[in-house]
């Protein structure tokens, strides 16, 4: 029977169902599933567990399959260790040069705001194309990108582009030349954000890991991570506070960006984080030393983190420039239960922003406690301090949150609160009140969500929020989207906020081996955007998304059999292969079939590969032994009745059901068999199976002639 945990497919699994209780076996169950076991005995079968009671299970008779709900309470939380998922040093799959082609583009249309008469129109558009090579151990890529706005028949436009190389001396050693260059008016400059010139990376880097990241989200959600332009695995949330444990990062410092899907439509949350956050595995040293042009002045920078043990670790952060440095440092303390961290900054152009800092998150059972200080010792007014408390239980969740700034007198108290009442229905409200030089305002929304078929999703939305000048309902808004396959997306929105703005719009999105998107509302504005990319490999080219690699090349050997690689979905091409290239750095991969969509005519042997790809390249995984096609075929008596219960001379000895149906090796050409019933004393006969017809009559053989 085929099993799917918290919607990811377990494959194949024992299943042993009463009128009070449900019995598997343990191996479709993860080590954090470990609270839905009830009890563990040991049978003539083998090993199974009764699941706790409380959990929700779909078991469908009629199509071989169990769902197993998540029930948070018995989980350690909405939290996920992509610590867990780092796989083993070493790659022993064949590994083919990789070269990547890929350009994205979109152009939207905004129209003048509401009120505004004679204000034209404003048309953006935006286009990349980045190629990149990686073989063995070298990478290089460069890119070009163009951003720019129409308005009234005048244009702005401005240029990027960048130049990356990099060589892998040995796991713990890699050096690198960089270049960010801006044109903007006719004129080209070095980006004074990006460090220009030589990189050296020296010690560990997988070692790196931010110990926890919190993300709120108010509804059900697949949340894509990207750290510094790489790409994590899509991740399937539910709604809550999503806790991403033990992240790794491949620099002490830079951007985490969250691109969130969920019943509102998408959203990107930006986040930064510093040496100040990571730590690194106890007794190892990992640290990136820059040095060139920060636009037009010298620069260097370098940070570096070491871990005094498995719990304590030290950072150090330095930036210096012809008329400016900058330092930071810290030390943070992380066990299961207490995250703490001190630090300390320093700008030598605006001494009086030196500040302290200091953050602690507490969680135990249901309960999450965070705390946040910044000092300024010179300039005390600007300091500021925040706390959060978070209750989670299993359909409902509560967060209280409070931030100060008194020396600026501005405070802000916030609450929020998720109820899953049932799989259909789930509801959210989030109320605050904030002071500002004694001015009081507050913020009350209220956001309810349908989901009466999987596909289909229905949310609405109220807000009002009042003043010192104004108060009422400020905006209302309905949506609703309809996912007929993973691929597509039709969504449709509608949104009152002052009889000025109110206006529909209607939206698709695929994202598949390519990725569209378009909208349009009844406000004038419009959208269309897009990104796809091409793949060499091996002598072959493939379709792909824009990813810059490493990748895995999946060889099953069979054209349409679904896999799912660290859970997106991707098919096998004529060519019976699947190329999916993934992040920059993401070297820890998961293989398996997509049982959910994999057809009952294909058998798998293994049910799950873990890999380590190699940091450059493509990694070949062979597994076209993995796979059996099968095709079913009936076979009928000459009078033209169903040959019962007959076994078939054939590898694996399949045998005809009540109807005549049997299940057989995949065959292509015209195969010939004979066939034995099972009633005694009755001769066997003889069927040619034919590709592409399901029927086939079975002659009895003639026996020979008595001498």
């Amino acid at each position: 029977m085929d099993t799917i945990v918290n919607g990811e497919a377990r494959g194949g699994a024992l299943i042993l169902v009463r009128p009070t209780d449900l019995w598997v076996t343990p191996s479709i169950l993860g080590e954090s599933e470990a609270g839905y076991i009830a009890e563990q005995v040991t049978c003539d079968d083998g090993p199974f567990v009764r699941l706790d009671p409380r959990l929700e299970s779909r078991y469908n008779a009629a199509e071989l399959t169990l769902d197993i709900r998540a029930r948070l309470d018995l989980l350690p939380g909405n939290t996920l260790d992509l610590g867990a998922q780092a796989g083993a040093a070493g790659v022993t799959d064949p590994t083919l040069p990789l070269v990547t082609l890929s350009a994205r583009g979109g152009v939207n249309r905004f129209p003048a705001p509401a009120g505004l008469t004679g204000v034209p129109a404003t048309i953006s558009h935006n286009a990349a194309v980045r190629a990149g090579v990686q073989v063995g151990q070298v990478q290089a890529s460069a890119a070009v990108s163009e951003v720019g706005a129409v308005t009234d028949g005048q244009t702005q436009s401005q240029w990027q582009g960048e130049v990356q190389a990099t060589y892998d001396f040995s796991e713990h050693l890699s050096a690198g030349l960089q270049a960010y260059a801006r044109l903007n008016e006719g004129e080209t400059t070095l980006d004074p954000q990006r460090i220009s010139g030589l990189r050296v990376t020296v010690g560990d880097t997988r070692a790196y890991r931010l110990p926890e990241v919190v993300l709120a989200l108010p509804l059900d959600a697949d949340v894509d991570l990207v750290i510094n332009g790489e790409a994590l695995p899509r991740l399937r949330a539910r709604a809550g506070n999503l806790s991403l444990r033990n992240i790794p990062v491949s620099a002490p410092e830079g951007v985490l960006e969250f691109t969130v899907r969920d019943g509102t439509g998408l959203r990107t949350e930006l986040r930064r984080y510093t040496a100040a956050e990571v730590v690194v595995t106890a007794r190892a040293l990992a640290a990136q030393a820059e040095a060139g042009l920060l636009g037009t002045q010298p620069a260097a920078r370098a940070t570096a983190v070491y871990g005094l043990s498995d719990r304590w670790s030290l950072s150090g952060q330095a930036t210096v420039t012809r008329e400016n440095w900058t330092a930071k440092v810290a030390t943070r303390y992380v066990q299961p239960q207490l995250n703490a961290g001190l630090g300390a900054e320093y700008d030598a152009s605006q001494p009086d922003q030196a500040a302290l800092n200091a953050d602690a998150t507490y969680v135990r059972d249901a309960w999450r406690v965070t705390g946040t200080v910044r000092a300024l010792p010179l300039n005390l007014r600007a300091s500021a301090l925040g706390a959060q408390v978070i209750w989670t239980q299993p359909r409902y969740s509560v967060s209280g949150r409070l931030q100060a700034a008194p020396g600026n007198a501005q405070y802000l108290a916030g609450l929020t609160v998720n109820n899953r009442i049932n799989d259909q229905w789930a509801a959210a409200l989030d109320g605050s009140v904030t002071s500002s030089s004694g001015q009081v305002g507050w913020k009350v929304g209220l956001g309810v969500t349908w989901n009466p078929l999987p596909t289909v999703n229905v949310i609405t939305a109220a807000e009002s929020q009042g003043g010192s000048q104004s108060t009422g309902l400020s905006g209302v808004r309905t949506q609703v989207r309809y996912q007929p396959t993973p691929e597509h997306t039709i969504s449709a929105a509608a949104q009152l906020t002052t009889a000025q703005e109110r206006f529909a719009r209607l939206g698709y999105d695929y994202d598949g081996q390519v990725r569209l998107s378009a909208n349009v509302s009844t406000a004038g504005e419009w959208g269309v955007s897009g990104d796809a990319g091409v793949a060499w490999v091996g002598g072959r080219v493939y379709i792909t998304p824009d990813e810059p690699g490493p990748g895995i090349l999946v060889r099953v050997g069979s054209p349409g059999v679904p896999l799912l690689v660290n859970n997106t979905r991707v098919v096998t091409d004529a060519r019976g292969e699947a190329l999916v290239l993934l992040g920059a750095g993401l070297r820890s991969v998961s293989v398996t079939p997509d049982f959910e969509a994999l057809p009952v005519t294909v058998s798998v042997r293994e049910e799950r590969r873990e890999l380590t790809l190699a940091a450059h390249g493509v990694t070949v995984l062979d597994w076209s032994k993995n796979f059996e096609r099968f095709a079913w075929v009936r076979l009928l008596h000459p009078d033209g009745t169903p040959l019962k219960y007959a076994q078939l001379a054939l590898t694996g000895g399949p045998t005809t059901d009540d109807d005549g149906w049997a299940l057989v090796p995949a065959f292509s050409t015209p195969l010939t068999v004979q066939v034995t019933e099972e009633e005694a004393g009755r001769p066997p006969c003889q069927a040619v199976l034919t590709p592409g017809t399901e029927t086939a009559t079975c002659v009895p053989l003639t026996p020979p002639a008595a001498p």
